[in-house]
């Protein structure tokens, strides 16, 4: 009996890790967030760094997708996508709280992702984190990882259209990569904007 009960169990959380509900191992949100970030920290940037697999198509993936994610979720204001090859750190966030080009920047949604295709699946990992400009302060933070099929029934669509706009050698991210990433941004906290922030908001989602 006791067998039986171990082997149910062991099904449940399979069950459960495929459909991304148990891949957030850890999450946590600054004390001070409602009374500081909340009204501070709306237009960001989405950043990959350093790229999964040195690979520039799968870092330009999980930054578009983060910002697609955050866009329609959330009230954030995600204006641009970012990525580097090389482990940048702190630097670079800080350099893109800066570019002239994309200000105004309050935010940095820094993933540092690994993915490994292991036959029809892909093991995907993440440490995600919220920073604040200029000064790089934690707004949120998580962490997560899981093992997803490459071939999702339910996102056939959604892989073809990243496929098309980003080629095919991010076929087998783009499903794996979704999953993971909707359970670790679903923790994130939501800002509250002004109504001259939501006419931006528009435009963004409008893009």
């Amino acid at each position: 009996m006791r067998n039986v009960l171990k082997l149910l169990l062991v099904l449940a959380c399979a069950a459960l890790a495929l459909a991304g509900c148990s891949a957030v191992k850890a999450s946590q949100i600054a004390p001070d967030y409602a009374t500081r970030y909340r009204t501070q920290v709306k237009r960001i940037v989405v950043l990959t760094m350093p790229a999964p697999a040195n690979d520039r198509d799968v870092a330009g993936m999980w930054s578009t997708i983060g910002k697609r994610y955050v866009n329609q979720k959330f009230d954030y204001i995600a204006k641009a996508t970012a990525f580097t090859l090389a482990p940048e750190g702190m630097d670079r966030v800080k350099a893109l709280c800066t570019e002239a080009d994309l200000a105004p920047v309050e935010g940095v949604l820094w993933f540092l992702p690994t993915e490994l295709q292991q036959g029809a699946d892909v093991k995907a990992t993440v440490s995600a984190k919220l920073l604040a400009c200029p000064d790089g302060s934690e707004v949120w933070s998580a962490q997560g990882e899981g093992t997803w099929p490459s071939k999702d029934d339910q996102l056939t669509q959604f892989t073809a259209d990243y496929v098309h706009e980003l080629g095919p050698q991010v076929e087998p991210y783009v499903a794996p990569t979704f999953r993971l990433l909707k359970s670790v941004l679903d923790t994130l906290p939501n800002p509250t904007l002004t109504d001259a922030d939501k006419d931006d908001k528009i435009e963004v989602i409008s893009e």
